[in-house]
């Protein structure tokens, strides 16, 4: 019998941990897609859609985040518990993070077999700050959803033993379903189970169970795939431009996504500057080469890291084959962002269990050394994890911190003169719409129509009337501001506020 507390007892305490963190967000707002998704769209709100979410209908219709029905019902869930409460829609993004974290301890525990090593890999990930974005932000619990089922279908595939029990099998399955259901990257899960299943299940009898269970798991979650594109409406009021790629050609492409991962895992070796909104600026001092030169020099250590260590190619699979589908290979509308992390750092903490695992064995009087040593990261990570929250408590402080790190972002500019206007500081609001105005060249119309609320509040009619008029030039819809509210622009108040604009001018 082994001395200490019980595995079952450690996982509540790492699930409760990391719980415990983001307890503060309990007092958050609503910020970023969230505003649109739960002020602004009466989707989730309003119960008859659950037939369209259950049936997968919603993937035809012209709704934020319809090709991602799992997250949607989740988001249903807290419309009908807590209406437009922010605080419910928060505490089950905390839920399942706790969940997504005592997952994890129990892989670490099982592929490092060291409970001190899985501990310590589990709270490091959850103190983690690249996690903030997807945990602080309810419309980005999609990525929390994708991690939890992708574990979960991980953890399953543990449990069997030459396809017994049936009900792991058959929840495999499911947990890749609804991954993939949850956000179109959770189509990772089927390949991380595939790695398991060649990594540690190659024996007698068991080849021909894993293909059938694999080919079940892959024709489930590209059927799925297949309607999302299938059935994604050709013309969107929300959506009204198309991502575009961040290269001209297949060479240039490869160079900048090599750029965006070494950016990347230097925010998870030392994440400072985080930010609500990345671009070009946060590339600035990694040319071409050395981009590459990171990646390659990260791939080969890899490699012979996996060559001698099924955990560490288990490890190697489950960070690659999540980080892939949210690169730039297909273009995103945001070429990078943190929540994107959030299930590739899985791997790096399953790397971590076994590499501390491997050390206490290998230099066993100074296991609780090399334990210890690591464990002195959690503190300041979790500082950093505290001051990085803060920023996300409401539209002001998100967008203020997003433009002071990254001030050539014309979202956060736009963003921040909105946050400044709807607190009343209408001088303030000028120089980051001015701003935006000039990062976009003045070819896109929100910062004209955000200076025309600006200028109405201060009573100059004319100013208010020229710069709407500049906005519907470049975007008809501000001749009929009720579609931007159809369209999850803007708020019903504001979009009356152009109308009261535009009956006052000649527009």
């Amino acid at each position: 019998m082994k001395n200490g507390p019980s595995n079952g007892f450690l996982t509540v305490l790492v699930a409760l941990a990391a719980i415990a963190l983001y307890l503060p967000t309990l007092r958050y707002g609503f910020v970023y897609d969230s505003s649109a998704q739960v002020l602004i769209d009466p989707f989730i709100h309003q119960p008859r859609h659950w037939i369209d979410i259950l049936s997968l209908r919603v993937m035809g219709m012209d709704v934020l985040d319809a090709n991602r029905p799992v997250a949607l019902a989740s988001l249903m869930v807290d419309a009908a518990l807590w209406g437009f409460n922010p605080a419910g829609y928060h505490l089950q993004n905390l839920l399942l993070h706790g969940a997504v974290v005592a997952l994890l301890f129990r892989l670490l525990l099982g592929f490092s077999g060291s409970r001190g090593a899985a501990l310590v890999g589990s709270l490091l990930f959850a103190a983690h700050p690249l996690l903030v974005e997807a945990v602080a932000e309810p419309s980005f619990r999609e990525d929390l959803l994708v991690a939890f089922f992708t574990l979960l279908a991980l953890w399953l595939a543990t449990r069997l033993r030459g396809g017994r029990p049936r009900w792991a099998a058959a929840g495999v399955v499911g947990a890749l379903f609804l991954a993939v259901g949850s956000k179109e990257s959770g189509v990772a899960g089927v390949a991380v189970v595939a790695a398991y299943a060649l990594l540690f299940r190659r024996g007698r009898g068991e080849g021909r169970f894993w293909l059938g269970l694999l080919a079940v798991a892959a024709g489930v979650c590209g059927a799925f795939l297949y309607a999302r594109f299938r059935l994604e409406p050709e013309v969107s009021l929300i959506f009204t431009q198309k991502p575009q790629p961040i290269a001209s050609d297949a060479w240039a492409l490869f160079a900048t996504q090599c750029r965006i991962w070494s950016a990347e895992w230097l925010r998870i070796l030392w994440p400072s500057d985080l930010c609500a909104d990345y671009g070009p600026y946060h590339l600035r001092n990694l040319p071409r080469a050395l981009g590459l030169g990171i990646v390659a020099g990260v791939v080969a250590v890899e490699a012979a890291l996996a060559w001698r260590s099924r955990g560490v190619a288990l490890a190697c699979a489950l960070f690659w084959f999540s980080l892939l589908p949210v690169s730039n290979f297909i273009p995103m509308y945001r070429p990078m962002a943190d929540r994107f992390l959030y299930l590739p750092l899985t791997g790096v903490a399953l790397a971590t269990a076994l590499g501390l695992a491997w050390a206490s064995r290998r230099w066993p009087r100074a296991r609780w050394a090399v334990l210890g040593a690591a464990a002195l990261a959690i503190a300041p990570l979790g500082a950093a994890t505290t001051r990085q929250m803060a920023h996300w408590d409401n539209e002001l402080t998100l967008w203020t911190h997003a433009v002071a790190i990254n001030p050539f972002s014309e979202t956060a500019q736009i963003n921040l003169g909105f946050a400044l206007y709807n607190e009343g500081r209408l001088e303030e609001a000028i120089p980051p719409l001015q701003r935006a105005a000039e990062l976009t060249k003045g070819a896109y119309a929100p910062p004209f129509a955000a200076f025309a609320l600006v200028a109405a509040a201060q009573g100059r009619t004319t100013d208010a009337a020229r710069a709407l008029a500049k906005a519907a030039e470049l975007d008809s819809r501000y001749r009929e501001p009720e579609t931007l509210v159809s369209a999850l622009t803007l708020p019903p108040a504001q979009a009356a506020r152009l109308r009261v604009i535009l009956l006052s001018s000649s527009l």
